[in-house]
């Protein structure tokens, strides 16, 4: 499986756009951001090199897995996940949280007294929600 990252992308707008590159698109890096490559498509026929820089303590592995709806889940992304709560009954309950690497496996943190951590391979069904331990919503 090829490595693939995402972080949040530096430009003079403030925007928050995110950007998913390889190891093999970083040229540099120095404290605080990474310089990626990029092929910028000008026409159908013609394309140019580009970078554009990316803040370090936004970027996140890609898990290699996909939602429902078939996005990639990364690191430190919110999910609303349907868990099995009990593995003999199939009985599955509903929660959200965001996704760790945890004692060698993926994992599904949550606001939970009762289940605080879940092993990815107790969750059936999971669907993003569009934000980003690093954007700060939930």
């Amino acid at each position: 499986m090829e490595k693939i990252f995402k972080g949040r992308i530096i430009d003079n707008e403030g925007s928050d756009k995110w950007y998913e590159f390889s190891l093999f698109d970083i040229q540099w890096s120095d404290h605080d951001s990474i310089r990626v490559k990029v092929n910028v498509k000008i026409n159908s026929k013609s394309s140019l090199d580009s970078f554009i820089y990316i803040l370090k303590d936004t970027i996140s592995q890609y898990t290699g897995i996909k939602d429902s709806e078939g996005n990639r889940i990364f690191e430190g992304d919110y999910c609303d996940c349907e868990i099995y709560a009990n593995v003999f009954s199939m009985k599955t309950e509903k929660h959200n949280g965001f996704v760790v690497f945890n004692e060698f496996e993926y994992c599904l943190e949550m606001q939970s007294d009762f289940f605080p951590v879940a092993s990815w391979k107790l969750i059936r069904s999971a669907k993003l929600t569009g934000h980003n331990i690093h954007d700060g919503g939930e």
